[in-house]
């Protein structure tokens, strides 16, 4: 799926007051998911030693899902492309990259 896809099928799909003039609702959510996936993480390694079950893959796809949402609906508050912020996340990533060989 193209990521201009998914913004479009999020933006038909999200409901919440004032979308489209609203960052603090996604903006929150973005946060909250984020939280819910470095948890799930956290206990599998206190409490299962790191090793991920089927299970805990499962709902760790979910919440990354989750936090993918948030972030489309996040993009379409402040006028953003999905793809575009992508984009330049590879381009950062890149110039990282070049220092670090220096």
């Amino acid at each position: 799926m193209k990521l201009s896809d998914f913004q479009a099928a999020v933006f038909k799909l999200s409901d919440y007051p004032d979308k489209g003039n609203n960052f603090i609702i996604p903006g929150f959510g973005l946060s909250e998911e984020s939280g819910e996936v470095v948890g799930r993480i956290k206990k599998t390694l206190k409490n299962k030693g790191g090793k991920f079950s089927e299970d805990d893959l499962d709902n760790l796809h979910e919440e990354l899902g989750d936090t993918l949402i948030y972030l489309s609906e996040l993009c379409d508050e402040f006028g953003f492309k999905l793809a575009n912020v992508a984009k330049n996340a590879i381009i950062k990533l890149e110039e990282k990259k070049k220092l670090q060989k220096r």
